[in-house]
């Protein structure tokens, strides 16, 4: 899994009321870069699929640290059907938030990696 997943910095669209979240991409499947234009198109799919859901998703970006690199996401409450979004959409990971514990989802092996408090990766 790529190491830049962990060192990654979030912006919201509005705050997140709830304590129990995931956050969901579409872009860039499979870990490789992909034209804007895939990207969008694969997010609105996401979209639409968390609504499907009877979710009311809040977009989520994340980001690199020097902001050279960032991905739209979106929150989905269900732990499991975050699994399977991200699945479905060729994520190598995603992250869920307990708590406001910040964890990293591998999505091929299962395992989860605590990444600190889920305050510290928002950007004010």
């Amino acid at each position: 899994m790529n190491p830049a997943y962990r060192v990654i910095r979030f912006t919201t669209e509005k705050p997140v009321p709830f304590p129990n979240f995931s956050v969901v991409t579409a872009f860039n499947p499979f870990g490789k870069v992909v034209e804007d234009e895939i990207n969008e198109r694969e997010d609105r799919k996401l979209y639409g699929a968390i609504l499907d859901l009877g979710e009311k998703p809040i977009q989520i970006t994340g980001m690199s640290h020097d902001g050279s690199h960032w991905e739209h996401g979106w929150t989905v409450l269900d732990a499991d059907s975050a699994v399977t979004l991200g699945k479905q959409f060729h994520q190598e990971a995603i992250y869920r938030i307990e708590e406001g514990t910040l964890l990293l989802v591998d999505l091929s092996s299962g395992h989860t990696e605590d990444l600190g408090q889920w305050s510290d990766h928002l950007l004010d």
